[in-house]
């Protein structure tokens, strides 16, 4: 177990396509940390509604992968609800 969590964003798109060599190799090319100190790594694709992030557990990789785009849409929805209220 971690004594303190560091999250690391990585900031260049990432093909979502990529698997546990890639994205490591991505992770110690662009935000020059290690991929094996249990710390999570983030990566988004170009258009920012998918998410995977990687991390090394006691048993090995962990690649949780997360598809934003029906968030985004609710939150469009309720900003246009709340405007529509607002007028």
């Amino acid at each position: 177990m971690l004594a303190t969590i560091e999250d690391y964003l990585c900031t260049v798109a990432c093909g979502m396509r990529r698997s546990f060599d890639g994205l490591s190799m991505m992770a110690e090319h662009s935000t020059r940390s290690n991929p094996y100190s249990g710390h999570p790594l983030v990566f988004c694709n170009e258009r920012s509604d998918r998410v995977k992030i990687l991390y090394r557990d006691r048993d090995g990789w962990v690649i949780p992968y997360m598809d934003l785009a029906a968030a985004r849409l609710r939150r469009r929805y309720r900003k246009a609800e709340s405007e529509e209220q607002n007028a």
